[in-house]
C-alpha cells in the first residue's frame, strides 16, 4: 500500500514539472515568432523609405545635369526646390570647385522651411 501512494504524489509533481516546461516553450516560440514578424515589417519599411528617397533624389539631380547643361548659376553656392512628379521636394545645391570649372550637384528632402524660402529651379540658366 505504501508503494501506490508514494508513487501517486511523483506523478503529480512530474505532470506539474512538465506542464511548466510546456508553459516556458510555448512562450519562447512566440516570442521568436514576434521579434521575426517584427523585424520583417522594419525591413520592408526601411526598404521602401529607401527606394523612394533615392527615386525622388536621383531625378531631381538629373533635372539639376541637365540645367547645367543649360548655363552656370548666376552665384555659387546656388540652392533651389526640384518638385518631381509624385509631388516630394528636393532640395539641389549646386557648388563649384576653385576654378569655376566643375560643378558638384547635391540633392537632398526638402524641408518645410525651405520649400517656402528657397526657389523653384528655372527653365534654364542661361543668359
Amino acid at each position: 500500500m505504501d508503494a501506490v501512494t508514494t508513487r501517486s504524489r511523483g506523478e503529480r509533481g512530474t505532470v506539474l514539472l512538465f506542464a511548466a516546461i510546456l508553459g516556458v516553450l510555448a512562450m519562447g516560440i512566440w516570442v521568436l515568432a514576434w521579434r521575426s514578424t517584427h523585424d520583417a515589417i522594419r525591413v520592408e519599411r526601411f526598404t521602401v523609405r529607401r527606394e523612394s528617397r533615392s527615386k525622388s533624389t536621383t531625378a531631381a539631380v538629373a533635372a539639376g545635369v541637365s540645367l547645367l547643361r543649360t548655363g552656370k548659376p548666376s552665384f555659387d553656392p546656388y540652392e533651389a526646390i526640384f518638385v518631381n512628379q509624385f509631388g516630394t521636394e528636393v532640395k539641389l545645391t549646386f557648388t563649384t570647385d576653385f576654378d569655376g570649372m566643375e560643378w558638384s550637384i547635391e540633392g537632398v528632402l526638402a524641408t518645410d522651411g525651405e520649400a517656402a524660402t528657397l526657389p523653384a529651379l528655372p527653365e534654364s540658366f542661361g543668359s
